[in-house]
């Protein structure tokens, strides 16, 4: 399959309400031709990591903050964020009443919001291109 896009596998070995994660911010940004990506992931508790991908290769010196995301000679500036979803997992698993009985009350605490915004990446000395962005942050506790 080819074209633009993103995906992630996440196989966990323990369950999610264990690991040691306060907050997550991820997100994806393309420019207006879907020939440019840019992908982080921004882990935040007791064993903090970062992570850029510029078109798929890992930029070292990774920042990520709620309005950008820098890495070795670029930022991404996001702008006109726009509210996609806010909501609790306890609101996914009241709908799944074997679910919510089984999840610990930290999971059901977690809240995530996700949004779309506008996002300009600029490197080095060139002009910026502009693209848009989804991106999350999920609270755990």
């Amino acid at each position: 399959m080819r074209g633009p896009g993103y995906v992630e596998r996440l196989v966990l070995t323990v369950p999610a309400w264990r690991l040691p994660i306060r907050e997550l911010r991820w997100g994806r940004w393309h420019d207006a031709a879907a020939r440019r990506s840019l992908v982080w992931i921004d882990w935040r508790g007791e064993a903090p990591r970062t992570w850029v991908f510029v078109d798929g290769a890992r930029a070292p010196g990774a920042v990520v903050t709620d309005e950008c995301v820098r890495a070795e000679g670029l930022t991404l500036l996001l702008s006109q964020r726009r509210t996609l979803q806010a909501r609790r997992f306890a609101e996914i698993a009241t709908a799944i009443p074997s679910l919510r009985a089984v999840t610990p009350k930290s999971m059901l605490a977690l809240r995530e919001t996700k949004w779309f915004s506008a996002g300009t990446l600029h490197e080095s000395d060139a002009a910026g291109q502009a693209g848009s962005a989804i991106h999350e942050l999920a609270v755990f506790r």
